[in-house]
């Protein structure tokens, strides 16, 4: 996180690689307007629940950014085959999903809800 108090636009430099809350990526340096301020999040190749926190209740449908951070992490751990995430929970992830319930002892409702984000985030 960073503001900009001042009148002037503020560039900042980054050291590696971030997206910013809409999922968008930015590398390099990051120019904030007058009086504003950017919350930028490391990312890595695949970002998984390594250095990524689930927190929403996921089901099929959805579209955000902790979709997509749910399709690394079943891509990275062989539950889902599809060549790149996206931010789309359709048919692929609720049948990935199930089969990564199944293999952690869940109810293989196909629903990121409390147990299930327990067990991503550990």
């Amino acid at each position: 996180f960073d503001y900009n108090a001042s009148l002037s636009p503020k560039t900042i430099s980054l050291t590696g690689n971030y997206v910013d809350i809409t999922g968008a990526p930015v590398s390099g340096s990051y120019t904030i307007p007058p009086y504003g301020s950017v919350i930028l999040i490391k990312s890595g190749s695949v970002l998984g629940s390594s250095t990524y926190h689930f927190t929403q209740t996921l089901k099929k449908g959805m579209t955000n950014n902790e979709v997509k951070e749910l399709q690394n992490y079943l891509i990275k751990n062989g539950y889902l085959s599809i060549p790149t995430s996206t931010n789309f929970f359709g048919n692929q992830t609720l049948n990935a999903l199930k089969e990564y319930q199944k293999a952690k002892g869940l109810t293989p409702d196909g629903i990121v809800g409390k147990e299930t984000r327990i067990k991503l985030n550990n």
